[in-house]
């Protein structure tokens, strides 16, 4: 089965270093101890449309997070399908209380984008609280960087504190949203 049951955290990469990516943090994983009972099943799907993406995790069983790396592989989140395909995505982690990680979003068009549709998913409160999302602002890293991200807010929601923050890659910190 392309799926395994009871998958924690399902990571889909849009990313042409997506292979290299996965190594990194399936090494990370393995030398984590606080991760042993955690399992991540990562799908390099390149070219695979949000609601594909939904259709797939609605294949799962108790999915604690959907991570989408590099959205910009996806399509141009700037055309006229953007809403409807957030309005998707924002549904159905509220419905689920999922955690929703988006990276490849730049920080002004987040910002300062007058699509409501599209803030509903840059905003907590706009989520009901029900779910955190993560932007990464610029993709301006290495794989190994970048696979030290990743563990960083997966710790982060496996302890508990279920961050809803904007990372900033050009100052290296996390920033309150």
């Amino acid at each position: 089965m392309l799926f395994r049951h009871r998958c924690k955290i399902l990571f889909f990469s849009f990313n042409k270093f997506a292979g290299e990516l996965v190594e990194d943090i399936s090494k990370l994983c393995a030398e984590d101890e606080n991760l042993d009972d955690k399992e991540l099943y990562i799908v390099d799907e390149r070219g695979l449309n949000i609601s594909e993406l939904i259709a797939r995790a609605d294949m799962m069983f108790e999915v604690d997070a959907i991570v989408i790396d590099d959205i910009s592989g996806i399509f141009d989140y700037w055309d006229k399908r953007r809403s409807k395909i957030f309005k998707k995505l924002k549904s159905y982690a509220v419905k689920h209380n999922i955690l929703v990680i988006v990276s490849g979003m730049e920080e002004k068009k987040v910002k300062n984008h007058k699509n409501a549709d599209l803030m509903l998913i840059s905003d907590r409160n706009c989520l009901g609280g029900c779910c955190d999302t993560i932007f990464f602002l610029d993709d301006s890293m290495t794989t190994d960087d970048g696979a030290g991200v990743w563990m960083s807010i997966l710790r982060s929601r496996i302890d508990g504190s279920g961050l809803s923050v904007l990372f900033d890659y050009r100052h290296s910190q996390f920033h309150e949203y």
